[in-house]
């Protein structure tokens, strides 16, 4: 299984680089993201996750934005937040619920952009909370929840999405992503159970 991981990462990093070089006309010239010479233009987008989150299916609401440079390269930030009810047994038979969500920094390559039918590969570099909440701690007052852990983490979130033109500024993509957390702390969860994969749907306006 880990191995599978590491082909996937490594083809979506190897995908992004050759993304970029498209637009490289003269390989001795040296470039750079933000030059005069390059054609900036934003975009804005929403993205629908379907993941695990300790082992309960998940559905995580995202949004994210940023420039796209040469047609190729995608530069911006992005957010995402648990949108589901996600429960679990605690140790004395109490439901929990885990909340919190995840964001940073957007950076994303875009092959053959001009294609009907073209692959994008967005990777999520950030960080993130979670918080485990038993919402009857307080069970005969207005205010029924308390958090009874709380962690900070970090996050590397790499997708492959096969994306449509569907106009000139609407453009939608569906694929497959990994959610890969370290540094979390909670007692009786680990990265492990915080770590999946899952499948993306996306909606994406802009000038492109």
């Amino acid at each position: 299984m880990k191995a599978v991981k590491i082909v996937f990462i490594l083809s979506i990093t190897c995908g992004w680089l050759s993304s970029a070089a498209q637009g490289i006309e003269n390989p001795e010239e040296i470039k750079s993201l933000f030059s005069k010479e390059n054609e900036i233009k934003g975009f804005g987008g929403v993205d629908i996750n379907i993941t695990d989150v300790y082992q309960e299916r998940s559905l995580l609401l995202g949004a994210y934005g940023g420039a796209i440079i040469n047609k190729h390269v995608m530069f911006g930030l992005a957010g995402y937040g648990i949108s589901t009810e996600n429960q679990f047994q605690g140790e004395s038979g109490t439901m929990l619920n885990i909340e919190g969500g995840y964001g940073g920094l957007y950076l994303g390559g875009i092959l053959f952009p001009n294609e009907v039918v073209h692959l994008t590969i967005p990777v999520l570099f950030g960080a993130g909370a979670f918080h485990i909440v038993d919402k009857q701690y307080f069970p005969t007052s207005f205010d029924k929840e308390y958090v009874l852990e709380s962690t900070a983490f970090f996050v590397v979130k790499p997708s492959a999405q096969l994306e449509v033109n569907i106009t000139q500024f609407l453009r939608v993509g569906v694929g497959a992503t990994y959610r890969l957390i370290k540094g979390s702390d909670l007692r009786d969860i680990s990265d492990d159970d915080l770590t999946s994969w899952g499948g993306t749907f996306s909606i994406r306006l802009g000038r492109f």
